[in-house]
């Protein structure tokens, strides 16, 4: 083999090694079985788990779980985003996830899913909504695992061409995020959050949010209602003051007349908000030095199989010719 041909080589394996990094970066997301609930052109429910037999039976999900209309109802629509802002700018209002209209429609479909779901299944969902030449993306997925209801916001009203190879890639795995939730998954009232995390089982390189409800009580703050549209969408119509007024009529009543009670209790939800972005910050940090670390180890290791290559052709080379 000639010095040409030992570079060709060299670059072939280079452009291979290439590939495979960029494939466990970008492409990690464990391979899907689904079970769909509900499909439309523009929306879907559906259940998934792993295909490895492994990965599903670890699982072990508080499935199948009976919910009634109104509480799932309830919780769709206090599911907010609360908008990411710099250090010089005003807090903006937090934003509903899904809309008065998705709400009705998905209520009915989740409360199957979750009687149908099994122990190793989780529920997840698309909303696809031309705006446009493009799509409004929305995806993500629920579960409940040690009597915590978890929810997994991928996209947020995402703005995608309708031909970008994304939407494909959300469609197989909902989990997955296109370009990170561009702000923090909120609940209203508070009092219900658990915790924040980051979720990276999209596959992407960009995380989900991840919420983690106590919902047993949530029938506490259930209005009543005639059906699933009507319910009241906190801060969608009066922004941060309805969202404010909601809370602390939900856990202080009558307390909320005292105006320096009031201005504690936004102190005190204001130090939670940022407590929680801390943590969210903390959590992602991990995971990127995790997946670095992953990087460098797949780095290393072609490095040492371009290296064995390269002592092996130069071995040869150097005999001398019969």
């Amino acid at each position: 083999m000639n010095v040409r041909q030992r570079r060709l080589r060299i670059g072939c394996l280079l452009a291979g090694g290439l590939l495979v990094l960029l494939h466990v970066v970008g492409c990690s997301s464990a391979p899907l079985v689904t079970r769909p609930i509900h499909t439309e052109p523009t929306w879907f429910v559906r259940l998934d788990t792993y295909q490895e037999s492994e990965k599903f039976k670890a699982l072990q999900y508080d499935h199948p779980a009976e919910w009634n209309e109104p509480e799932l109802a309830t919780i769709l629509s206090r599911l907010l985003v609360q908008p990411e802002m710099g250090l010089l700018d005003r807090k903006r209002p937090p934003v509903p996830v899904f809309t008065a209209e998705e709400v009705s429609r998905m209520t009915p479909i989740l409360r199957t899913a979750f009687q149908q779901a099994q122990g190793s299944e989780w529920l997840s969902f698309v909303f696809l909504s031309p705006t446009g030449t493009n799509l409004e993306v929305t995806s993500g997925a629920f579960f409940i695992a040690n009597r915590r209801l978890h929810v997994v916001i991928a996209n947020a009203r995402e703005v995608v061409n309708q031909f970008a190879t994304d939407i494909g890639l959300v469609q197989r795995n909902p989990m997955r995020s296109i370009w990170g939730v561009h702000g923090h998954l909120t609940f209203d009232p508070d009092r219900f959050i658990v915790e924040t995390v980051s979720n990276w089982s999209g596959g992407s390189n960009n995380s989900a949010s991840e919420l983690v409800l106590d919902y047993r009580e949530i029938h506490t703050v259930t209005t009543p209602f005639s059906s699933p549209a009507s319910v009241p969408m906190a801060a969608a119509s009066t922004g941060s003051d309805a969202s404010q007024s909601s809370r602390e009529g939900s856990t202080t009543g009558p307390a909320s007349l005292n105006g320096g009670a009031a201005m504690e209790r936004d102190l005190a939800r204001e130090n939670r908000d940022l407590n929680a972005q801390v943590r969210m910050l903390e959590t992602q940090i991990e995971a990127l030095t995790r997946r670095l670390n992953e990087q460098e180890s797949v780095l290393l290791q072609l490095r040492k199989d371009i290296g064995a290559v390269r002592s092996t052709k130069t071995r040869k080379d150097s005999r001398p010719s019969p």
